[in-house]
């Protein structure tokens, strides 16, 4: 019996597979930070302040 999900199932699969693998690749780098001592939540959102922040003038 042939499946009728199967190319929408094949579709999904494709669509997550990087985002998965993406998520993977940010927890581990991650964990070495860490391991190495540094705040990765820390300096990512002292970079989104600062970038926020150069395109506001006068600030």
């Amino acid at each position: 019996m042939v499946n009728p999900l199967a190319p929408y199932l094949s579709i999904i699969s494709f669509a997550i597979e990087p985002i998965l693998k993406l998520g993977f690749a940010i927890v581990a780098i991650g964990i070495v930070m860490i391991a190495l001592g540094y705040d990765p939540v820390g300096l990512a959102v002292n970079w989104i302040e600062t970038t926020i922040r150069s395109f506001i003038p006068g600030v």
